[in-house]
């Protein structure tokens, strides 16, 4: 499920990476922040439940990470409703940089984590 989750979201940010470079209006690519938004909470969520069923000891700072992708994501969004708003690649490039980290990172030690609780 999770895994999923992180392609299906790497799907959407490089969608919304591909309609910046064509110009896509601003309330069409507002739409998309808004469903990577959504399925990051959701994601994020289903995560951090996990973390508190197995008592995960270093939760606080994964959730941290996630509060700040879910900042990043929602500036975002909230720059396209300015008067001018224009999509920053530059905002996307970061997103989907720190997006990949946080599941190198965070993830991999979360799921290694598991695997060795599971083993016990």
């Amino acid at each position: 499920m999770i895994d999923n989750d992180h392609a299906v979201i790497h799907t959407l940010v490089r969608d919304l990476c591909s309609s910046a470079s064509r110009a896509l209006a601003p309330k069409e690519s507002k739409g998309i922040f808004s469903e990577i938004i959504r399925k990051l909470e959701e994601h994020f969520r289903d995560e951090e439940e996990v973390m508190s069923r197995h008592e995960y000891p270093d939760a606080h700072a994964h959730r941290s990470a996630h509060s700040a992708i879910l900042k990043l994501f929602r500036e975002g969004r909230e720059s396209l409703i300015a008067p001018n708003g224009k999509l920053s690649v530059a905002i996307l490039e970061r997103g989907e940089v720190i997006l990949s980290r946080h599941v190198d990172k965070f993830d991999f030690e979360l799921t290694y984590f598991l695997r060795c609780k599971e083993s016990e």
